[in-house]
């Protein structure tokens, strides 16, 4: 095996995949990458930026990697042993169809000497069906999950495919269905994108940590090698040029793990300030791909860049609703009548709904009316758990308030909160307005005012605490 039979493969798959030859540069990063250099090396000799030499050389690799009958990737560091592979397969291949008869080689069919049997030509040939996405679903939950929220998965993919969104928060309380959807939408739409990645963001990762492990998947390359001491605003410029010269999809998951706790709602914790920089340039600058971060909140610079016109959406996954009688069905509990009641209770939240049912199975024989008339409510440790982690992101001063509104049977007013508050008017509203962001107030339009009552899941838990 040497240079030039690589050359010569390699300017054959590129011309029938693309109907044109080999050009000087992508003959001048494989014949780099057969010496082992690096990017850089190849950028300098050919009087180019390496930014260049790598989008370039990511299309190269693609290209050459649909001539790969089992879907695996040419990249960088296993060209050579790739290359060594089509050469054993197609060996093999030529072994089986043609009879070696001394020096004279004889095509198996004798009447028609150079066809090749029909099957033969459709597993050798290239499909474009064939031309798998490269994905990385390595952090993303390896668990069965049940996504009854088709209309929310309709508006994705709409968002996705029809519209050209480039930025999408799925905003939603835990157990609301927001990795079970995003799931979902991944396993429906992966064949309309050539890369996709997840990403958890569950141990707080700093921006730079993101940015290299993307980076890295998109360029098929050792960041801490190549990039290590990049700054900030180039690694944002060359993750902009694989969106732009790709289709590609990042799912960043847990995102409200890098936003601050003890504040009002949105803002980013010490140190990760600058993942602002991140979405605002995903969301302002042209490209052809998208992110969806899922969150339990949205951080305040979506709000500013929606209201710039940016091309980005949010979608708050609400209460489940009726569809949620299908999880109660399936938990066997009883009294019918009163699931809309527990309905309500849980907000139609799927996870949690999930729990009360064990709790009533186990403790009230999957009598809901019985559970029902339990006050106040009993909701178990493991929800108890759950609604604590909420209730730890509030700003002291959204507790006062929250454990204020709750402390009255009827929901209340801004001018009752005025008058029952020895805090400032801008200070009271702006605590109201991150509560309803979190989804644990509920808002009740009367002919004249606005009523505020805490969500009843929340309510029950307090009362429980006093």
């Amino acid at each position: 095996m040497d240079f030039q039979e690589l050359l010569t493969w390699a300017d054959q798959q590129v011309l029938t995949h693309t109907g044109k030859p080999l050009d000087d540069l992508q003959k001048a990063i494989l014949r780099g990458t057969w010496d082992r250099e690096k990017y850089s090396d190849i950028a300098k000799s050919y009087n180019c930026t390496e930014v260049h030499v790598r989008k370039v050389a990511y299309q190269l690799w693609k290209t050459l990697s649909q001539s790969l009958e089992d879907g695996e990737q040419i990249n960088k560091s296993n060209l050579r042993s790739m290359f060594h592979r089509w050469q054993v397969s197609n060996l093999s291949l030529l072994s089986r169809d043609i009879v070696h008869i001394r020096d004279v080689s004889v095509c198996g069919n004798p009447s028609h000497p150079s066809e090749v049997p029909k099957q033969q030509q459709s597993d050798r040939s290239p499909s474009p069906n064939n031309n798998k996405p490269h994905i990385d679903r390595s952090e993303a939950p390896d668990l069965k999950y049940s996504c009854d929220r088709h209309q929310q998965l309709s508006t994705l993919k709409n968002l996705l495919l029809e519209e050209g969104t480039r930025l999408i928060a799925v905003l939603g309380m835990s157990g609301m269905g927001k990795t079970a959807i995003a799931l979902q939408l991944l396993s429906e739409i992966e064949d309309k994108f050539d890369c996709i990645i997840w990403r958890s963001l569950r141990g707080a990762p700093t921006l730079e940590t993101t940015l290299k492990s993307l980076i890295q998947f998109f360029s098929n390359t050792n960041t801490d090698q190549n990039h290590k001491n990049q700054r900030e605003g180039e690694q944002l410029s060359l993750l902009i040029e694989y969106l732009r010269n790709n289709r590609c999809l990042i799912i960043l998951n847990d995102l409200h793990q890098v936003l601050e706790k003890n504040r009002l709602v949105g803002h980013y914790q010490p140190g990760y300030e600058n993942y602002r920089n991140l979405f605002q340039t995903i969301a302002e600058l042209s490209h052809q791909s998208c992110l969806i971060f899922n969150s339990w909140e949205l951080p305040l610079e979506i709000v500013d860049l929606k209201n710039k016109n940016a091309p980005i959406s949010c979608l708050q996954l609400e209460s489940l609703g009726k569809t949620a009688n299908k999880i109660l069905e399936k938990e066997c509990l009883l009294d019918e009548e009163k699931w809309s009641e527990l309905i309500d209770i849980y907000g139609g939240n799927p996870h949690w709904l999930k729990i009360a049912a064990t709790v009533i199975k186990d403790s009230f024989g999957s009598r809901v009316r019985e559970y029902l008339q339990y006050k106040p409510l009993f909701l178990g440790e493991e929800l108890t758990v759950i609604l604590e982690q909420h209730l730890s992101r509030l700003s002291e001063l959204e507790r006062q308030i929250l454990l204020q509104i709750n402390s009255q049977k009827e929901a209340v007013s801004i001018s009752w909160l005025r008058e029952n508050s020895d805090r400032s008017s801008s200070d009271m509203l702006n605590a109201i307005r991150s509560l309803g962001k979190r989804s644990l107030l509920e808002k009740i339009e009367e002919q004249n005012s606005t009523l505020f009552a805490a969500q009843p899941i929340f309510k029950e838990y307090l009362l429980e605490q006093t």
